[in-house]
């Protein structure tokens, strides 16, 4: 259960006027691997990621949207309602979309304001998402991760 401390409210952040951009954002579900490999991102290459709940259809307000900054200690959680401007006020030069409509359905994905660029990764096969975000980033351990994410998930069985 999120703490209502926990959740961002545009009226007590402060407004600053001219932020810093940051070059990506990555759009992902909370569903393991596209979690995994977004929290990858975010640990060696400093890329913040928002994780949708899974299962998520539909636009429900006070639904809370997890953001994972530079920092795990300091993650925390939006709500639904505040979404895109959110995502205005972090001013990403290009959001990556990490996972087809059933990982990051249509009303979230139209919630990247206009004219922010969107490169959406959404193979079915996960490993080529995986080799394209690596790709992008220029982050090797991407790749790597997803390779011991599955051989683990395989010796499991």
């Amino acid at each position: 259960m999120q703490e209502e401390s926990d959740l961002y409210h545009p009226e007590t952040v402060p407004d600053y006027k001219q932020s810093k951009p940051i070059e990506y954002l990555i759009l992902t579900s909370d569903q393991p691997l596209p979690l995994l490999l977004a929290d990858t991102a975010r640990k060696e290459k400093d890329i913040p990621f928002l994780a949708i709940p899974r299962d998520m259809e539909m636009l429900e307000e006070e639904t809370p949207i997890r953001f994972g900054g530079s920092d795990e200690e300091q993650d925390f959680s939006i709500q639904a309602l505040y979404l895109s401007k959110f995502i205005a006020y972090m001013r990403p030069l290009n959001v990556i979309i990490l996972g087809d409509e059933k990982c990051v359905p249509e009303v979230f994905r139209g919630a990247v304001p206009e004219g922010i660029p969107v490169v959406e990764f959404k193979d079915r096969d996960w490993k080529i998402n995986a080799m394209r975000l690596q790709d992008i980033l220029y982050c090797p351990e991407i790749t790597e991760v997803y390779e011991t994410y599955w051989k683990e998930r395989n010796n499991e069985k």
